[in-house]
Order: structure tokens, then sequence, then C-alpha cells
């Protein structure tokens, strides 16, 4: 969940394809799929079809989505120096 929700809090409205690009190597279209219906779902990403003849859907945060963001962000502020070397 992080990795999208902290994707989406700093790039803003992603399409599908751009928000895959900026995952870690290794997740799947099929995983991210899943993962962006199960943040719908529980209300933390909003997903926009815009579509008219090409299939055009984008993927933002809801105001909840936001809030996850900022306990994150508060809780990486309490990492020392070095981010995970201490993990």
């Amino acid at each position: 969940m992080s990795h999208v929700v902290f994707t989406l809090a700093r790039h803003g409205t992603l399409r599908f394809g751009a928000l895959r690009r900026q995952m870690p190597p290794g997740i799947s279209a099929r995983v991210l799929s899943a993962r962006l219906k199960a943040l719908e779902a529980a209300g933390y990403v909003e997903r926009r079809d815009l579509s008219e003849r090409v299939r055009h859907v984008e993927y933002g945060l809801t105001a909840r989505g936001l809030e996850v963001d900022a306990a994150l962000a508060r809780s990486e502020a309490l990492l020392p120096a070095g981010g995970d070397a201490a993990l």
C-alpha cells in the first residue's frame, strides 16, 4: 500500500502505466491492479474514468489517502539519519 500512496502523493494523479513505471521492479501489472482496486474499495484511492474513445483511467489519492501519506511521512521522520540502516 505504501508505495502506491507514496507515489500518488509525490506525483499527483497518474495514469496506470505512469504509476506502474514508478513502482519498484518486480510488481506486475496484475498485482498493481489488485492493489489499486483494494485501495479504492478502502477509500484511499480514487479511480477516474476519463474515457471517450480511447481508454483513459487516472488514479489519485482521496482525503483519506492523503492522511495515510502524512502518517507515513511522520513515521519516516522518526528514523535515524541513514534511513533503514538500523532496520
